[in-house]
């Protein structure tokens, strides 16, 4: 199979997270649901605060809890790629176009939060040697993670 659209990565990146997961080397690779979202994205911003302080986040990925709550002690700004959300305001928080404000994000921001979806849609490579904190947040990386031995945070999944 090439991995040359989100459907055969989506595919690859499922298997490779299942196969990992039954092999006993990677965890949290189920979504959380219900309240756990909230509770994950308290955890972010707890260990953010405790870890680095008062920085400035640039968050890549729409999701919707970690934002919000984000938002409230940090400056944020986020990127995203749906083209439904690009320009709207979700909780007070304005969301770029993901290929066109990249650069000016990431050089405004002193850590980078990033979705692990990136590794389906092909974006993730921008993320890999940047000269800053990157925490790759979700399940969807798990396996590319533990493979790349990059820095994944996923509070609640199981």
């Amino acid at each position: 199979m090439e991995l040359n659209n989100n459907k055969n990565r989506a595919i690859f990146i499922s298997v490779l997270n299942a196969t990992l997961k039954y092999l006993g080397l990677i965890d949290k690779t189920i979504h959380c649901k219900n309240e756990s979202p909230e509770i994950c994205a308290e955890n972010y911003a707890k260990y953010i605060k405790e870890t680095y302080g008062e920085v400035k986040i640039g968050l890549v990925g729409f999701q919707a809890a970690i934002l919000d709550r984000l938002r409230k002690d940090f400056d944020i700004r986020a990127l995203g790629l749906d083209k439904n959300n690009i320009g709207k305001e979700k909780y007070n928080v304005t969301i770029e176009a993901g290929e066109k404000a990249f650069k000016d994000v990431l050089d405004w921001a002193d850590i980078i939060l990033v979705t692990g979806s990136t590794v389906v849609n092909g974006t993730v490579i921008n993320f890999m040697n940047l000269n800053k904190e990157v925490i790759f947040y979700g399940t969807t990386i798990a396996g590319v993670a533990y493979l790349e031995k990059i820095n994944r945070l996923c509070f609640c999944a199981k």
